[in-house]
């Protein structure tokens, strides 16, 4: 413990022990599911199903069309599709959470007619009219296999069953095919008529819920459903000969309500886990390590910058005279200066310090929000121990956020004084929860307004108040007081770094001169140039590359909840790992490179600081362009509320990632400039 406080790697045994309890206690499957419900008795689980009776309404919502054989076909919005029935005018795009913004969905409701109990032996949906780039855009997408996604019930998808030939049980694989591709005839058939069989599972006499949602397909030439009949002709979509030459596709629907009495709400998902695992148990692993070390462009990124950034901490560590070690000095006493220029009433370094605070504290939150969506995404409810750690997370966030930033106010390098604030430290906790507080309720109030919903959030609303003051400020004091006492036990045994305040700064100002004529423009530049280039565009393309293989990724889809947390937290490693080695490349590039830089930092010591922390800030520019791009010409939102919820949320989700990589170059810069002033002094 001794050597981690001198070494100033305390964050190691925070974030280890809670790493070490999260990993622990999610590992046992009957600590992390819900018991299944059973009538009378209590359910422990934190999400509650919607319950129907007879005659309500039940919402069918369509989503995309994404192709199953190559992920990187780009996906459709089912209503844009010019071969499927349009949406009426009272239809409306749904209001999505920010991971399904996030996966790329674009859900709106339809005109399918469904009615909780009320079968319908055939619907006439519509006699849909395209023209010769219709039928050929229905025919090319058959042949590439895509899959039309819908969903009830909030997120239950339309699925096909199947007899698992492992389990011999059934089945669901969520999605359907446009159509089918006979090759022996060549022949391109379209479904057309879609049989929905909604099961449901009942918890009182008149009470239910729903369980499953299947589709048996039929392709139609005419407007009749066929039922289990196959006494029918099949629709061929055949491409007219003229431009204006116009078809009509029939669309047809039928609906049956089915009683369950083996599956009931909680066990709903069950049906749609993968067979993989008990097949061979050994190969689960195997797939796991595999896709850790898939994304070959991410190795080859990330190796060189972590073998460079060794070879400069080794140099820095051996303290050999060059170049480079020259200049850094230099930096580090500019750096150690800042010190020097009265740091508790800079506001600027008290604005760097309060956002830094929130690029921590976003870190630790985010991997709560991991188990968070891990947890609905795989176990499809929040049990009581899965709640504790993404509360222990969140309370850790707050913590680590006002004690390091009351530690970096305090400046533990030569202050005399204590200089402990305590309303500084709960600006430091709390400040990421409030600004996002005043944020959002704004925006849904807006939404609300214009859309006149009944259903306002003010149980959302009242929680995130009761958050803020109940947990976040006493936890910022108690980070806070505990910051404080640590700069003194600290004190007490390594006792402060102080400032060599020799005489001879004017020899050292005038090699610092002789050193730096402004001389060589062309390279300076360039290091400008390169500096940005690793700091932001390096980092981009690698967080690009790990998150498109997390979404697109297969294995997730059948994999168990406790390897998926830590895939995905070795995926975070993986990333905060990169940010940690283009900083180190990107300061030493600055040092060596930068014209202004050593000039600048003495002028204003406190720039250096800004430097580390906005080279890799500037990721979030290069996200929120990607993010823009994804936004129109992959989401293709539609109408006001949507519109400005999706901007919203992509801002904040950019600035958010822009803050925590910032604040993870700067503590490694930070680590190094100290290391590098102590072995020199």
């Amino acid at each position: 413990m001794k050597y981690l406080l001198k070494k100033r790697l305390w964050f190691l045994v925070l974030i280890s022990s809670t790493l070490l309890f999260s990993l622990v206690t999610l590992y046992p499957t009957w600590l992390t599911h819900v018991p299944p419900q059973v009538y009378g008795k209590k359910k422990f689980g934190w999400l509650q199903p919607n319950v129907y009776k007879v005659g309500d309404n039940v919402d069918l919502l369509v989503n995309k069309a994404i192709s199953t054989l190559n992920a990187d076909l780009k996906p459709y919005i089912y209503h844009d599709l010019p071969f499927v029935c349009p949406p009426t005018s009272v239809r409306k795009p749904v209001h999505l959470e920010f991971d399904s913004l996030f996966r790329g969905d674009t859900l709106s409701e339809s005109d399918y007619k469904l009615k909780f109990g009320d079968d319908y032996e055939c619907e006439i949906l519509c006699a849909r009219k395209t023209n010769k780039n219709g039928v050929s855009k229905a025919i090319d997408m058959i042949k590439q296999d895509y899959q039309i996604l819908w969903s009830i019930d909030d997120e239950l998808p339309i699925s096909m069953p199947y007899i698992s030939t492992i389990t011999q049980r059934k089945k669901y694989i969520p999605g359907f095919p446009l159509g089918r591709f006979d090759k022996d005839k060549n022949k391109v058939y379209l479904y057309n008529h879609s049989m929905l069989v909604i099961r449901y599972n009942a918890i009182d006499d008149d009470k239910f819920t729903i369980v499953g949602f299947e589709v048996y397909l039929r392709s139609v030439s005419d407007y009749h459903c066929p039922g289990a009949s196959k006494n029918y002709e099949e629709y061929e979509l055949v491409i007219p000969e003229n431009d204006d030459d116009l078809t009509f596709i029939p669309f047809t629907y039928s609906v049956y309500w089915r009683e369950e009495f083996d599956i009931d709400w909680t066990s709903r998902w069950n049906l749609f886990d993968n067979d993989i695992e008990e097949e061979d148990p050994k190969l689960i692993n195997k797939s796991m390590l595999s896709n850790i070390m898939q994304p070959t462009r991410t190795g080859l990124f990330l190796l060189p910058l972590i073998i460079f950034s060794i070879i400069i901490v080794k140099v820095v560590e051996n303290g050999e005279k060059n170049k480079f070690t020259t200049e850094a000095q230099l930096a580090s006493k500019c750096w150690i200066e800042s010190n020097n220029i009265n740091l508790k009433s800079s506001f600027s370094a008290s604005i760097l310090t309060l956002v830094i605070s929130m690029g921590v504290q976003s870190i630790f939150s985010l991997i709560g929000i991991i188990i968070l969506k891990l947890s609905i995404y795989k176990l499809h409810d929040i049990s009581n121990i899965v709640l504790l750690n993404i509360f222990i997370w969140f309370i850790e966030g707050i913590l680590a956020s006002s004690f390091l930033g009351t530690w970096l106010r305090m400046n533990i390098l030569n202050k005399k004084s204590i200089n402990y604030n305590p309303k500084f430290s709960i600006l430091c906790g709390s400040l990421l929860p409030f600004l996002l507080m005043i944020f959002v309720y704004p925006i849904h109030s807006i939404v609300w307004l214009i859309e006149s919903s009944s259903r306002y959030p003010f149980k959302t609303l009242t929680m995130m108040i009761s958050f803020f003051y109940i947990i976040c400020v006493p936890f910022s004091i108690i980070g806070g007081g505990l910051a404080k006492k640590y700069r003194k036990h600290y004190k007490e045994m390594f006792g402060n770094i102080t400032l060599d305040n020799e005489n001879n700064d004017n020899d050292e100002k005038k090699r610092f001169k002789a050193q730096h004529r402004p001389s060589s423009i062309n390279k300076n530049k360039l290091g400008t140039l390169v500096y940005s280039l690793i700091t932001a565009i390096v980092p981009f393309f690698i967080i690009k590359s790990e998150l498109y293989w997390i979404f697109t990724n297969k294995w997730l889809n059948y994999t168990t909840f406790i390897k998926s947390f830590i895939f995905l937290i070795i995926k975070l490693f993986i990333i905060i790992i990169t940010v940690s080695s283009t900083s180190l490349v990107g300061l030493f590039v600055n040092i060596m490179m930068t014209k202004k830089g050593i000039s600048q930092w003495r002028d204003d010591p406190i720039s250096l600081r800004w430097s580390c922390f906005l080279n890799s800030f500037n990721i979030c520019y290069l996200t929120g362009l990607y993010s823009l791009y994804y936004i129109i010409e992959v989401i293709r939102i539609h109408g006001f509320s949507m519109t400005v919820l999706t901007i919203f949320y992509t801002i904040a989700l950019n600035v958010i990632l822009g803050i925590s990589c910032g604040a993870i170059a700067y503590m490694t810069c930070y680590w190094l400039i100290i290391k590098l002033y102590k072995n020199t002094n």
